[in-house]
């Protein structure tokens, strides 16, 4: 996403930032855990490319927002499993970091004799992992 637009809608729409994993919210992995591409291109083979920086999927369930399930992505490595040409012997610069998109969400602000009041939210969701690299400019 366009930082410059994240910045105007954060104005007009509530934005929920991704928040860490937490283990009872969680309630079923879709995927492949292993970070090995061996691993992951067996499970995955004939069906598409493997990525460098694999990722499974985390179901998180939660009971004041709508949908009250939602898949996020979840990086099986902390380092991308190839080198890129800003790596040294001596030095990594490129890591897997989670992608994310902003998706539609309900928030429950309120329950009052009986009717629960629901407001529009989008929130980051990660959708994919990602080799990337920080340059200091």
């Amino acid at each position: 996403m366009v930082p410059d637009f994240r910045r105007i809608i954060k104005n007009r729409i509530g934005v929920l930032k991704f928040e860490p994993f937490k283990q009872n919210n969680i309630s079923g992995i879709v995927g492949v855990q292993s970070c090995n591409l061996e691993m992951v291109a067996y499970a995955n083979v004939g069906i598409e490319p493997v990525s460098i920086c694999p990722w499974h999927w985390l179901v998180v369930e939660r009971q004041d927002q709508y949908p009250f399930k939602r898949a996020n992505a979840k990086c099986n490595c902390r380092d991308c499993q190839a080198k890129t040409i800003y790596d040294t012997d001596s030095k990594k610069l490129s890591s897997c970091f989670a992608q994310f998109v902003l998706m539609p969400t309900l928030l429950r602000e309120a329950v009052v004799n009986q009717t629960e009041r629901w407001s529009f939210h989008l929130e980051e969701v990660a959708v994919s992992c990602a080799c990337s690299i920080f340059l200091i400019v």
